[in-house]
């Protein structure tokens, strides 16, 4: 079978040791238990478990609705801000540790929403992203007598991998076509 790089999204497909093939894709988050929900499909070939796979993923979305919800008007009007509250409530969160959490919280409360958590998801270009990540690189921090300095290149680049993993579900969910931090300088 041809080696296609593969969609976000698309699920996995392996052989297992007896043989058989087998096929695995995310059905979302528990909400209680805050773990990802695992779907498997088995077959005998790499082919027919491809097309399991698919058939199962298309049944999948079609019983809980999954392409209307992506049509919804509502997303289209979510912001960054409120997105990246709700990224990491349901999906980050549950899964780090409290050292993580910290930081990520820092980056997310004092660097993003503050600054750019009004944009709209639809409206978020990898050019806008660009010129954020610059004024952070240069004005980013404001000192306590009044004048700024740029952010460490580490604590830019925290910020910029919160926001495309933010962006990463985004996309999965449906509410925005294509990751405009993946493309950023």
């Amino acid at each position: 079978m041809d080696k296609e790089k593969k969609k976000y999204g698309d699920g996995s497909v392996w052989q297992r040791k007896d043989g058989r093939w087998e096929g695995s894709f995310s059905a979302g988050i528990d909400e209680e238990t805050g773990k990802r929900i695992r779907k498997n499909v088995l077959a005998k070939t790499e082919v027919e478990c491809v097309q399991k796979l698919k058939k199962a993923m298309k049944a999948y979305r079609k019983e809980h609705k999954i392409e209307e919800k992506r049509k919804i008007t509502e997303s289209n009007e979510m912001t960054l801000g409120s997105w990246m509250e709700k990224w990491y409530t349901i999906y980050c969160r549950p899964g780090i540790r409290e050292s993580t959490a910290a930081t990520y919280e820092a980056c997310i409360y004092t660097h993003i929403i503050p600054k750019i958590g009004g944009w709209k998801l639809e409206e978020i270009t990898t050019g806008k992203l660009d010129k954020y990540i610059a004024e952070l690189l240069t004005n980013g921090k404001v000192r306590d007598d009044g004048e700024s300095k740029g952010l460490s290149n580490e604590v830019v680049r925290k910020i910029h991998a919160l926001i495309q993993k933010a962006l990463d579900r985004a996309v999965l969910d449906g509410r925005i076509q294509g990751n405009p931090a993946k493309n950023c300088k």
